[in-house]
């Protein structure tokens, strides 16, 4: 166990800021911190960041950390990031060109032609990826395309939990969850397919629980301990789903932010014939099925925008959803198609029969209800292809009692949504590092169960399905999945 007077960091550079948290050996989350940094929109597709804001975030957030815990008392750091977001690296590491989020859509011309030249079902098989144009390597391609001069300097392909655990550690590793978002990492073999990214250079891909010292340089630039513990990580998702506590086959973790991530545990290797699902490496012997919501937090912001008024607090005050053949339908598909388990690159944001009678509480009520039906939908793709349907544990923004309570309804499943209020991946971050360094200094087998940490946090409440109230969903997504599909046919 760790000393009663030790921390753990947590470290998440997550999509929109960096988040910070020190988690002692009773679990409590003793101090956090973040630091927002903006996102380049400079043209339809484009969401671009600059790395050094990164790093200059994380040290401001390190530094507001160790006033409240002094770094004396960290006595070893985890990391986790978004992804795929594509830092592209010359041959002494340093970026050529600003970070591609996630959200970047640029590359999608990049993943069709890879897909087309592997083999859809192939590349599907040996990735367990669904490969678009948001990994890295298609990225990567579309990039050097339009700047040729910048990227002729490009050598290695790297993600953003890789390039900072190289800015830590002088050390470029990457783990399999985050691999993943590569599009050419082969899951079976756990090595890459070399030849889908060349002429570039991959990371070396390491255990998660692989721990190496910071750096004098890293200790300098971002207040750390002269040679404190930095254990690799895995991706946002993975960490995320650690910190609720979803680990036994059949669970699921439901986490909301700018987009919603809903990880599935398997008892095994398992793909889906019809392809509605990633398989995604998790940090213990057993992968996930993983479907991910691209625009739910962030479109819920993008009304708050457009309307000028507090739409989240109105979120968190909703009624119950209007679900007759009245009621208004909101596709949320805003961030430029669509993964969950549709995947479909061509869907787009729709409002159908808003009328002069509706106000904004009438609009976000109806995105509300169409991100439930996509989160429904994927709770029942995961249940019909494993046989497995156990609890629902959900945690982030966006999820006041009214939607967690249409979840449950919606998709027949309990959900327990987790008591902590500070960022789940840097918290799950934390407990990953947790259990690494106190195996490394007992000697005993490192685990991914927080066993070093005493206690975590439970559950703030628990929705119970309604069996009414998920007969009058399945009718509200039959019309709802009648108008995407005429919609949809608009566009063909």
């Amino acid at each position: 166990m760790l000393h009663l007077d030790s921390f753990i960091i947590g470290i998440d550079l997550g999509t929109s800021s960096v988040k910070v948290v020190a988690v002692g050996p009773d679990g409590r989350v003793a101090a956090h911190a973040r630091r927002d940094y903006p996102t380049v929109r400079s043209e339809p597709g484009v969401a671009e960041q600059d790395p050094e804001l990164w790093l200059d975030g994380l040290a401001a957030a390190l530094g507001e950390l160790a006033e409240i815990i002094p770094a004396r008392s960290w006595c070893g750091a985890g990391l986790t990031a978004m992804l795929p977001t594509l830092v592209a690296l010359d041959v002494e590491y340093a970026p050529v060109a600003p970070a591609l989020t996630w959200q970047d859509d640029r590359g999608e011309a990049y993943g069709t032609a890879l897909r087309g030249r592997v083999g859809e079902a192939e590349l599907y098989r040996r990735t367990g990826q669904i490969v678009d144009g948001r990994y890295l390597v298609p990225m990567m391609q579309a990039l050097a395309a339009r700047e040729p001069s910048r990227c002729g300097r490009a050598h290695w392909i790297v993600g953003a939990k890789d390039y900072l655990f190289h800015r830590l550690t002088g050390e470029l590793r990457t783990d399999p969850s985050t691999a993943a978002g590569y599009g050419c990492f082969d899951l079976d073999a756990g090595t890459w397919i070399a030849e889908l990214a060349e002429p570039y250079a991959l990371p070396r891909v390491s255990d998660p629980t692989t721990v190496l010292p910071a750096t004098d340089a890293a200790a300098r630039e971002f207040g750390l301990p002269a040679g404190l513990p930095i254990v690799l990580g895995a991706a946002d998702s993975v960490l995320g789903a650690l910190a609720v506590g979803a680990l036994r086959p059949g669970q699921v973790a439901y986490l909301s932010g700018s987009s919603t991530v809903i990880l599935g545990m398997l008892d095994g290797p398992r793909l889906d014939d019809r392809r509605r699902f990633l398989v995604t490496p998790t940090a213990g012997p057993d992968p996930a099925a993983e479907m991910d919501l691209l625009a739910t937090g962030s479109a819920i912001g993008w009304l708050a925008a457009l309307v000028h008024g507090d739409v989240r607090a109105v979120f968190a005050d909703l009624p119950a959803p209007a679900l007759g053949p009245d009621a208004p339908l909101f596709l949320p598909y805003l961030a430029g198609g669509e993964q969950g388990a549709l995947w479909d690159a061509a869907l787009t944001g729709s409002i159908v029969g808003l009328g002069l009678s509706h106000s904004e509480r009438d609009m976000a009520r109806a995105l509300a209800s169409g991100i439930v039906v996509e989160s429904a939908r994927c709770l029942n793709v995961l249940a019909e292809v494993t046989g497995l349907r156990d609890d629902v544990f959900a945690a982030g923004s966006g999820l006041p009692p009214r939607i967690v309570q249409d979840l449950a309804d919606a998709s027949g499943r309990r959900v327990a949504v987790s008591a902590m209020a500070t960022s789940h991946s840097a918290y799950g971050a934390a407990l990953l590092a947790a259990d690494t360094v106190n195996a490394a200094s007992t000697g005993s087998p490192g685990g991914t169960s927080g066993a070093a940490i005493q206690e975590q946090p439970g559950a703030a409440f628990v929705a119970e399905p309604d069996a009414a109230r998920f007969a009058e969903w399945s009718a509200f997504t039959d019309r709802y999945d009648a108008v995407r599909s005429a919609l949809r046919a608009l566009k063909a």
